[in-house]
């Protein structure tokens, strides 16, 4: 599923017994593709009132933290 459709899910079915795992497909996804872009991705798509929304925001903050002390 892309990500324009997932966001358009999460809009139209707030509420859907599916919303949870498809947070969490996109999560796996991301820790597959281990980049900044996809949890920027996720950050963005995902309803900010999820669980989850928090955890994913994190790990993107901490993942651009590390990259700038490494320089």
């Amino acid at each position: 599923m892309s990500m324009v459709k997932a966001k358009a899910f999460f809009e139209k079915y707030p509420q859907s017994p599916y919303r949870d795992r498809l947070v969490e497909d996109m999560i796996r996804w991301c820790r597959r593709e281990d980049t900044d872009t996809c949890y920027e991705i996720i950050v963005k798509t995902m309803p900010s009132d999820h669980p989850r929304y928090h955890e994913v925001a994190d790990v993107l903050e901490q993942r651009r933290a590390d990259k700038r002390r490494k320089r």
